[in-house]
């Protein structure tokens, strides 16, 4: 999963986000389940505090364990 970052600004915390999954119309959906408006800008760092759920999740990934 080629993940990028985009900043919510309903929380102000970074989310994760596949870039080439499917999203719903008009939005990202993260992988914490967040929606994002297709307008936010997807980094490779990201921008800002990190969504708790999102950073866990690719932490694990990292390490090499179960996809989500």
């Amino acid at each position: 999963m080629a993940v990028k970052w985009g900043l919510s600004i309903l929380d102000w915390r970074a989310h994760a986000v596949d870039e080439h999954a499917w999203h719903p119309t008009g939005v990202y959906k993260a992988a914490c389940s967040h929606t994002l408006l297709m307008v936010t800008p997807l980094l490779t760092d990201p921008a800002g505090k990190p969504c708790d759920a999102c950073a866990a999740l690719q932490f694990r990934q990292a390490l090499g364990g179960d996809p989500p």
